[in-house]
């Protein structure tokens, strides 16, 4: 008996025990096989991400930032150090709390690698002082946080002119966007919405408040016939079609679709872009496929679009109900699918991982454009 009684002092003690250690959530990640495939090309060891399209394989800050997105929308913390590690450790010296990420790294003369090009791309920029904000929300980690912030600042000091009839907005980057004075070259596709929204949310200065309002007016204004362009010049006159890239709708354009569709329907500035993006989707359901290359101006295109349009322009037709075009992006979505996606390009990968995961309800906005991804919900 007192053998028993001892045996049940024991095991309770030992449940006291077990039930006073912390409980570990199980950490959910939904497989995403797409994801692995582009990492297993792309993305080094080291974080690295490499465009194997260029002779010179280049890395950009663009595509590191990409790759934080997609490794925050995974739930891999051990991805997202990596590739900001090296995105630290080449790009910004001294980190991106002090510098802001030059832009194109790669083989030099096809020697050694090293920087390409010093200056920096706000797109990218932008991209990863909101995937650091996201991060240290969604992981609790303070220090990806504080990172955000201190980069949004670098961007702040070292990105912005006040453009005329727009006031301050961010530039492409710090050098070789302001050609003359009062002239200024800017690229519609580098200033989502959603984007400029949790950036505002997170700084509550009069600048950042004021950058969804002037993004959607700068992309509203330079796309009157409902054509996006790749870039578009602004001066004291107005917006002129831009002095290098001239009047086309193309590569960079493409994004803007994208970002739109993925724009809360609760955003009170997302009605106003509809027209901005109208008759681009209007002559591609009508032609049942993607424009490569559109004068924004006349509407005439030319060119065979990459595989990647057919998965940008797939969530924007669902939401337009764009039938011919719906048809035709399924079914050059079946071929791909057949060839195993071999023939993707990097650029084609980032559009396909964006669309598809969207479609595949793995991520979302909110009107104030914060992150809202699956792995939060109990698994």
């Amino acid at each position: 008996m007192r053998e028993s009684s001892m045996t049940v002092r024991v095991f309770f003690g030992l449940f006291l025990a077990l039930a006073a250690l912390p409980v570990f959530a199980k950490e959910c990640r939904k497989p995403w096989p797409e994801l692995q495939a582009f990492e297993s090309r792309h993305v080094q060891p080291d974080g690295r991400v490499v465009d194997f399209s260029t002779p010179e394989q280049i890395t950009t800050s663009e595509g590191q930032s990409y790759a934080l997105f997609f490794a925050l929308v995974n739930n891999d913390k051990a991805r997202f150090k990596q590739v900001l590690d090296w995105t630290e450790r080449h790009l910004a010296m001294g980190g991106l709390a002090v510098s802001l990420p030059s832009w194109k790294w790669g083989r030099i003369n096809g020697k050694q690698f090293g920087l390409l090009d010093a200056n920096s791309a706000s797109d990218s920029d932008l991209w990863i002082a909101y995937n650091l904000l996201e991060a240290g929300r969604l992981w609790n980690i303070k220090e990806y946080e504080d990172k955000g912030r201190a980069l949004m600042k670098l961007i702040q000091q070292q990105e912005v002119a006040s453009l005329p009839g727009y006031g301050d907005m961010v530039l492409p980057g710090p050098m070789g966007f302001n050609p003359s004075p009062d002239v200024y070259r800017m690229n519609p596709s580098y200033l989502p919405l959603f984007m400029l929204r949790r950036l505002a949310a997170a700084d509550p200065s009069d600048f950042w408040q004021r950058q969804p309002e002037a993004s959607v007016r700068l992309i509203v204004d330079s796309s009157p016939k409902g054509f996006v362009p790749d870039w578009i010049t602004v001066t004291k006159a107005g917006l002129i079609p831009d002095i290098e890239k001239g009047k086309v709708g193309s590569y960079d354009a493409i994004r803007v679709y994208l970002w739109y569709a993925m724009t809360s329907p609760q955003d009170p500035l997302r009605n106003r872009m509809k027209q901005a993006v109208f008759g681009y989707m209007q002559l591609a359901e009508r032609l049942s496929e993607p424009l490569e290359r559109v004068d924004v101006q006349t509407g005439i295109w030319e060119g065979h679009p990459a595989p990647g349009f057919f998965y940008a322009l797939e969530p924007l037709a669902v939401e337009l109900k764009s039938s011919r075009l719906l048809k035709a992006l399924k079914a050059r979505q079946g071929v791909l699918k057949q060839e195993k996606l071999a023939s993707l390009t990097y650029y084609d990968w980032v559009l396909y991982l964006y669309a598809k995961g969207w479609m595949d309800k793995r991520y979302r906005f909110d009107k104030q454009g914060a992150l809202q991804v699956t792995w939060t919900k109990p698994c």
